[in-house]
């Protein structure tokens, strides 16, 4: 595991990234990814400036360390966030099987309130579909559909 010091480091490192990021017109997020004791990837928010809902500085890392790995696993890997995880970038983290999440602030102290990860949680936690403001439809079995 790695020490405080060095956590605070990448950490920072992430939160240098969501800085500079929004000071060119992107969203205030950063990310890094590290293997072992050397930085593999970072990602920054370019939601606005790519028009695309998934490329949260999270999901951008993953993108940008799998490619280098040559794989769609991080197992060994640590990521760093300047904040808390949405629920899409927590699924991608669980999907690539990263080892450790590291994140500065909290989603409810989130310089990026239109990420909407509250939102999302909140109608997660919701009890019954029919409450949720989108809508799930279900109804056609699984064989149903692939004959």
């Amino acid at each position: 595991m790695k020490s405080d010091e060095t956590n605070l480091v990448y950490l920072r490192m992430a939160c240098e990234i969501a800085r500079a990021n929004a000071d060119r017109g992107g969203g205030p997020s950063g990310a890094v990814i590290v293997d072992g004791d050397a930085v593999m990837a970072t990602g920054a928010d370019s939601v606005a400036l790519d028009g695309d809902p998934t490329a949260h500085a999270v999901v951008n890392a993953i993108r940008r360390a799998c490619q280098l790995k040559r794989s769609s696993r991080l197992e060994a890997c640590t990521v760093y966030c300047s904040c808390e995880p949405c629920p899409m970038c927590l699924g991608a983290l669980h999907l690539a099987g990263v080892d450790r999440i590291c994140y500065a602030n909290a989603q409810a102290d989130s310089l990026n309130p239109a990420s909407g990860g509250g939102f999302i949680c909140s109608e997660i936690a919701r009890d019954e579909l029919e409450q949720r403001l989108r809508r799930l439809k279900g109804g056609a079995k699984n064989e149903e559909c692939f004959k």
